[in-house]
């Protein structure tokens, strides 16, 4: 599925616009309504989209991949 979400946070670390799917920015309902209706529309940008937000989180943000993040942040790399 590919995602439609707004730039808050980290969110644009973990979806990049256009790549794993549509961001509008916060508040932005006109915006987003937009992003629903360009999906809705095309079923290649939708599953070009929905495949790729697949591929990043499975190579991304995995557990072993967040385990090692937080290792590694905190220092403790050398200890696991």
């Amino acid at each position: 599925m590919p995602v439609i979400t707004t730039l808050h946070a980290g969110i644009p670390e973990a979806v990049r616009d256009r790549q794993e799917g549509l961001l509008s920015k916060e508040g932005d309902a006109d915006g987003m309504a937009a992003n629903i209706v360009e999906l809705a529309q095309s079923h290649s940008l939708s599953e070009s989209l929905g495949m790729a937000a697949w591929e990043r989180a499975r190579s991304c943000f995995t557990w072993q991949h967040e385990r090692a993040n937080i290792l590694r942040l905190t220092g403790l790399e050398a200890h696991a």
